[in-house]
């Protein structure tokens, strides 16, 4: 499914709610969670699924390393990249403190 709750959506899921694939996934065009017991995967990453609210998907994660966009990453400007986890706060003066 490349489309979720987003425009044209609710066709989509009344087909796959009837179960027309043993195996059912979720990807890129709506990045969280259908809530729906028909769809058995979610493809996402530590953004659209941080490690913290797992718990809150019905889906299965799929979770890849960089990005859940299907391009390289290495190809990303710099501005766009995905912060390192271990990152503290302090490395951040830009930020506010709280």
């Amino acid at each position: 499914d490349l489309v979720g709750y987003t425009g044209g959506g609710e066709r989509a899921n009344e087909i796959f709610a009837s179960r027309p694939a043993a195996l059912q996934m979720s990807y890129m065009g709506f990045c969280a969670s259908s809530g729906a017991d028909y769809m058995n995967h979610l493809v996402a990453d530590r953004i659209v699924a941080p490690p913290d609210l797992r718990g809150q998907f019905s889906e299965r994660l799929v979770l890849l390393p960089n990005s859940y966009f299907v391009t390289d990453h290495r190809q990303q400007p710099a501005w766009a990249a995905i912060p390192d986890p271990s990152a503290t706060r302090a490395e951040h003066p830009e930020l506010p403190a709280s």
